[in-house]
């Protein structure tokens, strides 16, 4: 599924067979002559200002502070207490008196920045907790943002030390070691201070520093970290992802990405399979 947000409102199309658009039933969205032309808008109170999708599931941040999510819920991803599958955008209790400043979604599970500066995260293993249940991950300093991918979630502190947990198993948490790293030991650090963005996609992490060059670190199939090899990366090698070009944005798939430049022109890398570089 694909999802643009204009004017505070979301629009989104292709796969719908877990109803994560909240409306049309299951249908795919896109394949009918005239869906492009007349999309409707998720019903989602406020002015959306982030959307964001796992695996059959889609969350939305709106400009009040409130997170809305629908679609495959069997592990408790879609935030509704439950596992039932939401058919239409369903609120997250995300604790008494909370707001989000930022979300990001996994393949399972979500998780979100609280305007207290501490992040909750849901779905795969959280026993259906949500609200008030639902504990804050143990992190050493306030956070700023967040970004997941499949199975592990990297948060930006705000000293600008970037702190992730989850699977290791190919270096995405930007450790030397192959293993997991969870809520019941410190999550690792990935040792690179002055670092202002992180993206994350898939079994991959990159991070922006303040000099404007990115470095990625994790999965490497077909070239998915830019450093024109396939080697897997435990921890970054220091060399500069697209040979040091200052780069502006940044967005991760699953097995691809892209980087706006800062001179507005933009660069894709990884897999083409399916003509995702262009």
């Amino acid at each position: 599924s694909t999802c643009i947000i204009s004017s505070g409102a979301v629009k989104c199309w292709g796969d719908n067979s877990y109803y994560q658009f909240g409306y049309q039933g299951k249908r795919a969205v896109g394949t009918g002559a005239g869906d492009m032309s007349s999309l409707p808008a998720l019903n989602v109170p406020g002015s959306a200002v982030k959307a964001v999708a796992g695996e059959g599931f889609l969350c939305v941040l709106n400009d009040a502070g409130e997170m809305y999510c629908s679609g495959s819920n069997a592990l408790g991803q879609a935030g509704a207490g439950n596992v039932n599958w939401t058919a239409s955008m369903t609120r997250v209790s995300l604790g008494s008196g909370r707001k989000a400043t930022d979300v990001t979604a996994g393949a399972w599970h979500a998780c979100a920045v609280l305007d207290n500066g501490q992040v909750k995260c849901w779905g795969l293993h959280t026993q259906e907790r949500m609200g008030d249940s639902l504990p804050y991950v143990p992190l050493q300093e306030q956070v700023q943002s967040i970004a997941a991918g499949d199975l592990h979630t990297c948060a930006l502190l705000v000293g600008g030390d970037v702190q992730c947990w989850g699977d290791n198993s190919v270096g995405q948490l930007g450790s030397n070691v192959a293993s997991p790293m969870g809520y019941d030991v410190e999550a690792s650090y990935v040792g690179m201070p002055g670092v202002r963005r992180i993206w994350a996609g898939g079994f991959s992490t990159c991070v922006e520093l303040d000099t404007s060059e990115v470095f990625c670190f994790g999965l490497n199939r077909d070239g998915l970290l830019g450093y024109q090899d396939t080697t897997n990366r435990f921890l970054s090698n220091q060399t500069a992802v697209l040979g040091g070009m200052r780069v502006m944005k940044v967005v991760a798939g699953y097995e691809h990405a892209c980087a706006l430049l800062m001179n507005e022109s933009v660069v894709c890398w990884g897999s083409n399979t399916y003509g995702e570089l262009g």
